[in-house]
């Protein structure tokens, strides 16, 4: 990846991060989750059943997923741009699990989780992006 394409996924990266970040650190407080646009569907889906995966939050998925995605969107192999796009692909693949679950199980949306699949859906379109013109130039 090269130049506005690799700014574009690293600022992508940073946001689900920041986000996987600030919900982790609520659930280990023990605090619900202040909903940017009020009510409390962002903690009546964190403390739901879906919450957790293996006895792990899904946000600390979201914030090892994240890391590995901004980590790899700094090498400038084309062996990285391919292992970012299989990342941000796995990322949204979850991201949009998880968004169907609060659609039809838990019968609310968080906010947070929303703007992280967004974001995991943003990513994956940018790192194809970067992966065929990394593949096409090798």
């Amino acid at each position: 990846m090269t130049g506005r394409l690799r700014t574009a996924v690293i600022a992508v990266a940073a946001g689900a991060l920041a986000i996987a970040a600030f919900l982790v650190w609520e659930r280990l407080k023990g605090r619900p989750i202040t909903c940017p646009i009020g009510g409390s569907s962002c903690t009546t889906v964190q403390q739901s059943s879906y919450g957790k995966l293996l006895g792990v939050p899904v946000s600390m998925f979201g914030l090892i997923g994240s890391t590995l995605l901004l980590a790899n969107a700094l090498i400038r192999r084309p062996p990285a741009a391919v292992a970012a796009f299989a990342l941000a692909c796995a990322g949204a693949a979850f991201s949009l699990y998880l968004t169907w679950t609060e659609a039809f199980r838990i019968h609310a949306y968080c906010a947070w989780c929303l703007t992280s699949a967004s974001l995991w859906i943003a990513a994956a379109v940018l790192t194809g992006i970067g992966a065929a013109r990394a593949t096409a130039d090798a």
